[in-house]
């Protein structure tokens, strides 16, 4: 699937996301990744796999922010 060198990326990803990377890549509209491709290292691919990386640490941030403020309104 990706080059070897993401897995410290890939890893830390649910695997959903990582699929829908992949597809996404594969099927953009515009400027879609040749299937081959994607298995090379490629600075385009790192940018977008760190891209989704951080929205979704950004997503369980919120979430956890979101759960900490519920926990202090129910408090007594």
């Amino acid at each position: 699937m990706f080059h070897s060198d993401y897995k410290h990326i890939i890893d830390r990803l649910p695997k959903s996301f990582v699929k829908r990377a992949y597809e996404r890549l594969l099927h953009h509209s515009k400027d879609s990744v040749p299937l081959e491709s994607i298995s090379r290292k490629s600075e385009r691919i790192e940018s977008y796999l760190r891209h989704t990386l951080e929205v979704y640490e950004n997503s369980l941030n919120k979430k956890k922010c979101k759960t900490i403020a519920q926990e202090k309104l129910l408090r007594p």
